[in-house]
């Protein structure tokens, strides 16, 4: 085999075992799930009625509106839009989105090969910029050794299981708040922020991770409290509490031990202490977040301020 062949098989097989993570490994959507797991992961019981969006096709969409930010205020309701993936809209759907929210940007965090043959649903009026902020280093020997650990496996749990195994999961956020790609790009963001003339939409696969930094990063400029933003991240776990409980069934039925089923909330949903991971590396790196913002993702004082009188009540 070509060396040239050698590392398309490698990157087929990284975009195989990603997709499968990205999916929330709803392989095992017909398992059963025990009663007592069928709980809110760190939710919250008090939040607005209309928190989450009721778009048809959207199940992990929701918006920012209504949460406290700096001097009291509250952030608007309807501008700040977080979702899954808009490829599989309906007509409708997609129509009755751009009629309730007046959508004026549309954010794709999603990575390239994610994106292909699954473009953004249209959403009229709204102007689409595709933004990476992740993408796995296969010049890396680590990571090539693992593709290629990965490939002799046998079953798509096991693969999983085996990614999920090196830790990556546990560091994915902090890898991409502190590498360049993750950095330029949510500075894009932000300057999209402070440009849209409408309600701005980003979303990555199921809404979760990239979304959530990014969600995170947004609540953190408009002065809302850490408790208030930790909340919002772990409310994908609501929405996805059945399939943590399935895969969590199927990794015990499977014999693997507590730490492995334990990852089956990072799999599926989110875990806090992941994030909570990622903003403590980034206080040790920069000093604190607000400075993170300003000096890493070139937000000054003057465009925060901008944002909380176009996004704060």
């Amino acid at each position: 085999m070509s060396r040239n062949k050698q590392k398309m098989g490698i990157l087929l097989l990284v975009i195989a075992v990603l997709a499968l993570l990205a999916m929330g490994m709803f392989l095992w959507s017909n398992t059963a799930a025990p009663e007592e797991a069928k709980e809110d992961k760190g939710t919250t019981d008090t939040m607005p009625a209309d928190r989450f969006l009721n778009i048809e096709g959207l199940r992990n969409a929701r918006q920012l509106g209504g949460y406290i930010g700096a001097d009291g205020r509250a952030i608007k309701k309807g501008l700040l839009l977080r979702t899954e993936r808009l490829d599989k809209l309906s007509d409708q759907a997609a129509a009755a989105l751009a009629e309730q929210y007046a959508v004026s940007n549309v954010v794709d965090f999603r990575m390239d090969y994610e994106r292909a043959g699954a473009d953004d649903h249209e959403i009229t009026g709204a102007e689409n910029e595709w933004i990476n902020v992740y993408q796995m280093d296969m010049s890396d020997p680590e990571n090539i050794a693992l593709m290629k650990r990965i490939k002799e496996l046998e079953s798509d749990l096991e693969k999983s299981v085996a990614y999920a195994e090196t830790g990556k999961l546990a560091s994915l956020y902090t890898e991409i708040l502190l590498s360049e790609a993750g950095q330029q790009g949510y500075a894009r963001f932000f300057d999209l922020l402070l440009e849209a003339d409408g309600a701005v939409l980003w979303h990555c696969t199921y809404g979760k991770d990239r979304t959530g930094v990014a969600a995170a990063l947004v609540m953190y400029a408009l002065g809302v409290d850490e408790e208030s933003i930790m909340q919002e991240f772990l409310l994908t776990n609501r929405v996805y509490q059945e399939e943590i409980a399935r895969l969590e069934a199927a990794l015990k039925e499977a014999g693997y031990d507590d730490a492995v089923v334990g990852e089956a909330q990072a799999i599926v949903g989110v875990k806090g202490e992941y994030l909570e991971a990622a903003f403590q590396a980034v206080k040790e790196e920069y000093g604190s977040i607000e400075d993170y913002i300003r000096d890493q993702l070139g937000v000054s004082e003057e465009e925060q301020n901008r944002l909380r009188k176009k996004y704060l009540e």
